[in-house]
């Protein structure tokens, strides 16, 4: 998952629209093993939520804003099914 956010400073979030309904810890878990439905999505918090300096951002090449990103059709959709695809071989070439 491509996120901005580095892997230590995440909290991933099993969400039914803006409900949490578990917070994902174990990264052995398969997307099955983990409940996840139609209308689900797996939710990125950066834990070090800190206000970034301006500083920071010199090296950004491509950026949205909160609104352009909101905006966005289908995320959602393509980054769960990517992770159903790599869930999915893991379980194949584990057999």
């Amino acid at each position: 998952m491509l996120t901005g956010v580095v892997t230590e400073s995440m909290r991933l979030e099993l969400r039914s629209g803006e409900l949490v309904l578990q917070h994902l810890t174990d990264d052995t878990l398969t997307l099955a093993e983990i409940g996840l439905r139609d209308g689900m999505n797996i939710h990125v918090v950066d834990k070090d939520d800190k206000e970034r300096d301006d500083e920071d951002d010199k090296d950004v090449a491509f950026q949205l804003s909160s609104e352009e990103y909101a905006q966005r059709e289908g995320l959602y959709c393509h980054l769960l099914l990517l992770v159903f695809i790599v869930s999915f071989f893991k379980f194949i070439f584990s057999i």
